[in-house]
């Protein structure tokens, strides 16, 4: 019997540091944290989560992709989460949801939780992104490979490089796992 598959990614990872922030601490952190902290509150509401790392290692692009496309022979939906921070210029700020151009389904919920998200912790609401590669295809790797059935959502926070939004994630860390799990509890 088919069913829907929910997979935690904490993005980038052991030699893949991703942005630096303000402070001089890695995303990679605060993605390992917050993806720890949501899959807990989840599993207290018997929602199962995979997760694609546990610990600081590194995963590679195309181990990152097997592992998600594992799950799509069997399942109707692979309901991916990939958690961020973005970082450009320190004073870039706000959050966004970046979103395959194929993917209508996860629309309502993207705007729903950016604009409830902004509105509690006071973030600039950056909206849904869908970016296009030169070639026309996806730009990011997590849409443009994965399979049809795997429907990744990739959360950007905030800016770790910015001070403002550094302070704001930092100050309302358990707050914004908790309305994590709760926006994806309500889901299922």
């Amino acid at each position: 019997m088919a069913k829907k598959v929910i997979v935690l990614d904490a993005g980038h990872g052991g030699k893949d540091v991703g942005s630096l922030w303000h402070n001089g601490n890695f995303e990679k952190d605060y993605n390992l944290k917050i993806v720890t902290a949501v899959s807990n509150l989840l599993s207290t509401v018997n929602i199962m989560c995979f997760i694609t790392r546990i610990t600081d290692t590194t995963l590679d692009n195309d181990d990152r992709i097997k592992y998600l496309n594992d799950f799509s022979g069997n399942n109707d939906l692979v309901d991916v989460y990939s958690f961020h921070t973005n970082a450009f210029d320190k004073k870039t700020e706000g959050t966004e949801i970046l979103l395959s151009q194929s993917n209508t389904v996860d629309t309502e919920w993207s705007k729903a939780f950016l604009n409830e998200y902004c509105k509690l912790f006071k973030f600039t609401n950056r909206g849904i992104v869908r970016k296009k590669g030169s070639n026309g295809t996806d730009y990011y790797y997590m849409h443009r490979l994965t399979e049809s059935n795997v429907k990744v959502k990739i959360i950007e926070f905030g800016f770790g490089d910015c001070l403002s939004d550094m302070v704001k994630l930092i100050n309302n860390f358990e707050a914004i796992a908790f309305f994590t799990a709760q926006q994806i509890a309500y889901r299922y």
